[in-house]
């Protein structure tokens, strides 16, 4: 099993912690492309579900390793997250109405990686990459509604706001290590309000 010791999980959230600083270039990008291709929007949301993919399958193999009921109980919505990934849309609207399933179906995901499976290092992984995966998801949502969508002043002004709760939160997770037992729940819970300030960011702009 991929359950980490104390000096794996400092080593994971700080790596987690770093990949932060680089998600507002990466949405940035993302809208400027569409911006300029919007008859992109169906391909990219393939490549998206294809690069995202790799990260429900690293989870779901080792949640399967774990034992109990709640593994097995996981299966059938790794399952059904699989198949909407790999599902083909013909048209925007198409995509609009997938990306509310898999919306959905993430947080049942979520609401079922009970305490026994927050251990793992592919819970940690796949947590920060489906928050980044959604912001871009929100993106195409916005680029297919709003035909001029542009990046303005609160997105930036939201980003900026992020990019300084990130480089607080890797000075704390640098002076934590060094003298307190790591708080995992406590840095996990930072990096969610991190994103909570890109996603308002996102919806604002």
């Amino acid at each position: 099993m991929d359950a980490i010791n104390s000096g794996e999980k400092t080593a994971v959230l700080h790596q987690i912690i770093l990949n932060l600083l680089d998600v507002p270039q990466e949405l940035e990008l993302l809208g400027k492309e569409l911006g300029s291709q919007p008859e992109k929007v169906q391909e990219k949301f393939r490549i998206l579900n294809l690069e995202f993919l790799h990260h429900v399958l690293e989870l779901k193999k080792a949640v399967s390793a774990m034992p109990g009921i709640e593994a097995i109980e996981l299966q059938p919505l790794f399952q059904q997250l699989e198949a909407l990934l790999l599902t083909a849309v013909d048209n925007n609207l198409q995509l609009t109405s997938h990306k509310t399933n898999i919306t959905s179906c993430l947080l049942s995901i979520e609401q079922k990686l009970s305490e026994q499976f927050l251990s793992l290092i592919q819970t940690k992984v796949f947590s920060h990459e489906m928050e980044k995966y959604k912001l871009k998801l929100e993106i195409l949502r916005l680029r297919f509604l709003v035909r001029d969508y542009q990046f303005r002043k609160a997105y930036h002004s939201g980003m900026k706001r992020a990019g300084e709760l990130t480089h607080h939160l890797i000075r704390d997770v640098n002076r934590i290590v060094t003298t307190n037992p790591f708080n995992d729940a406590s840095i996990e819970r930072k990096i969610k309000r991190i994103y909570r300030h890109m996603k308002d960011a996102v919806q604002q702009s």
